[in-house]
């Protein structure tokens, strides 16, 4: 299934990016990136990239998406009530943080992973 070869490489991409993940985000190299771009087998590209403000209901629309491919999940579609308000506030107060990254995969110009990174503080 191409969806499945997509995630893998992007969490291979990812394993890769955040081996020598020092505990400030901020300095880490992929904050520097504007997007990463993979050239995949079938020729479209692969693009991961920081989440913007503008990306809030294309991953809303994702998560949604998710949520209603199978009934393993917490919840439903229809359960998942993220405002496009509130989730454009998480994509700004996760970026503004030095603990935190919010990554997005795009393929054919839509976003099919949206994944969060946060520091777990112990305490």
């Amino acid at each position: 299934m191409l969806y499945g070869q997509l995630i893998r490489s992007f969490f291979y991409t990812l394993s890769i990016l955040l081996k020598s993940c020092p505990a400030n985000l901020k300095n880490f190299e992929i904050r520097g990136l504007s997007m990463k771009i993979y050239e995949l087998k079938d020729g479209k590209e692969l693009v991961i990239r920081e989440a913007v403000r503008e990306d809030a209901s294309n991953i809303i629309d994702y998560t949604k998406t998710v949520f209603g491919e199978t009934t393993y999940l917490t919840r439903t579609p229809e359960e998942f009530l993220v405002s496009v308000e509130e989730e454009e506030q998480l994509i700004e107060e996760t970026n503004k943080k030095n603990n935190c990254i919010f990554l997005v995969a795009e393929w054919d110009h839509k976003i099919i992973i949206s994944v969060r990174f946060k520091e777990k503080v112990r305490g």
